[in-house]
This record gives C-alpha cells, structure tokens and sequence, in this order.
C-alpha cells in the first residue's frame, strides 16, 4: 500500500496530464521511483520510514511543474491516434483474414450445401389473414396488430445435413404469423418487456402460451417471438406459432383469436384480425 504522502504527490501529478488512458501507468511509475528512493535514504541516509518517504518527494521537485511536463509527453491527441491505430490494425488483420482465407474450402469442412431440389418443396396456402386491428393502451403505450395470417405450410424434412441423408420426405404445419406494434410518444422509455407475459387465446377456451412461460408445455403449440425490432418511438414484434398436422382441425375449431398480455395487474386484449382468404385470394 502506498504511503499517503506518495498517492498524494502522485495524483497531483496525474491531474495535470489530460490524457485520462496514460494516468495509471505514470502513477505506478512515479510511486515505483519514489518507492525506491525512500529506501535508498533509509539504507545510504538512516532516515526513518516517514522522514524518508518525505525527503524523497521533496527531492521530486515541484508535483505542478512535472504534471504540466508530463502533459506535453502525453499528448491526448497522439495518445487518440495511438489507440485508433492499434484498434484499425486489428480490424484490418480481421478483415485480411477472412479476405485471403478460401472460404469456399472452410464452409466445406463444416457443412455440405442442401440440395437444390429440397427447396422446391417448400410451400405455403394462406387460409385467414387481416389486420390492422383495434388499438390497446396500456400506460404510455399504444398496441396494434398491424397483420395477421393463418397458413398451411409444407417444409422440407432434413434428417441430418451433415451425413447428406436427407430423404425426400415433407412435413406440414399451420402457422399463426402476427406482426405487433408498439408506439409511444415518449421516445425516452425503454421499449415495452413483452416476450414473458404474451400468450393467445382460442374461442374453444385453449390458452397457448409462450414458450417462454415457466409453465409451457412443448408438447403443445407454443407462442414464440421470432424476430424485434426497437425503433425510435416504436416497437415492431413478429410472433409465431406453429401446430403439427395432428393439432390442426382442433386450432381451427376457434371462432376468434385474442392477443392477450398479463403481468402483475396490468393487463390488454387485442382481437386478432383473421378473416377467411376467398379461393379468388389464394390464387391471386
């Protein structure tokens, strides 16, 4: 631990040098040469501890004089660009790497490309869509639905992309897609915690929760935030579910769905806008 009278003719010194970053390192060496000095005079001298530490900043000189000469070594402008420089070396190493690396040999050790016709399989029927829907407030908050829609979908099965057995088999699913936003004119708040408290529910009385919710079962369709956006006065969440075949005809069973948000009292309900797609709509 240093001596009071070193920590304070060192920090007299460090307020003259602007350059905050160089700071520690002058303190740790003029404590070091003080240090040093005060037990030269104890061994040479036969000063004690105190008078030693004492004599030995004095012999210093002037703490002003040498901070405002230690200022000028340290300039905070060539300090700036030292520190700039090392961090454009790095990026630059970075970059030169991944521009002289052959890529194409790298994706190869770790991955092998789907083949081209799995992707054909790909396909989507839009069975209700709508939106935008009633507005809610909550606090500072407005909520809206901006788009909803309710979709079969066949996807490609991929066993394992790694062995390259892919197999030509296709699953189907049905997907809820709904686009939430969020305003507020109060652009200072933090945007609105919505993924714990979210869940929907049906007409026929099913809750489906978050599969972020303690309580959720994987078992069942499960809410999920696939994708947020925070901008400057509003918030844009993209919220996805998804059934297998076998839990289809029983989600479609629901006359309404309704957007719902709970936590600790606060409470808003949004019905979902879905309306059936006309067979003109689907193939337009």
């Amino acid at each position: 631990m240093a001596r009071p009278v070193f920590a304070r003719f060192c920090n007299a010194v460090c307020e003259k040098i602007r350059f905050r970053p160089d700071r520690p390192g002058v303190y740790e060496e003029l404590l070091a040469h003080l240090q040093d000095s005060a037990a030269l005079l104890e061994e040479e001298e036969g000063m004690e501890g105190a008078q030693a530490a004492e004599e030995a900043v004095k012999r210093m000189g002037d703490a002003e004089e040498i901070g405002i000469l230690l200022d000028k070594a340290h300039s905070p402008l060539l300090g700036w660009l030292w520190i700039l420089s090392k961090w454009f070396l790095g990026i630059s190493l970075v970059l030169a790497f991944f521009a002289l690396w052959p890529m194409e040999e790298l994706r190869d050790q770790f991955y092998r490309p789907w083949p081209e016709e799995m992707f054909h399989a790909d396909r989507q029927e839009i069975l209700k869509q709508g939106g935008p829907s009633e507005k809610a407030r909550l606090g500072a908050y407005t909520f809206q639905i901006e788009e909803a829609t309710l979709q079969d979908a066949w996807n490609p099965r991929y066993p394992d992309i790694y062995t390259g057995n892919y197999g030509p088999e296709v699953w189907q699913t049905l997907e809820l897609n709904v686009t939430l936003r969020s305003y507020t004119p109060l652009f200072y708040l933090d945007v609105p915690k919505l993924s714990p408290y979210l869940s929907i529910e049906g007409s026929e009385g099913q809750v489906y929760l978050g599969s972020w919710h303690p309580d959720a079962d994987y078992s069942q369709p499960l809410l999920q935030i696939s994708s947020s956006r925070p901008l400057f006065f509003w918030q844009e969440c993209r919220l996805t579910m998804y059934m297998d075949y076998g839990q289809r005809e029983e989600f479609l069973k629901n006359q309404w769905l309704d957007l719902v948000y709970e936590r600790e009292g606060n409470t808003f309900r949004i019905r979902i806008p879905l309306e059936e797609v006309t067979e003109h709509e689907k193939t337009s």
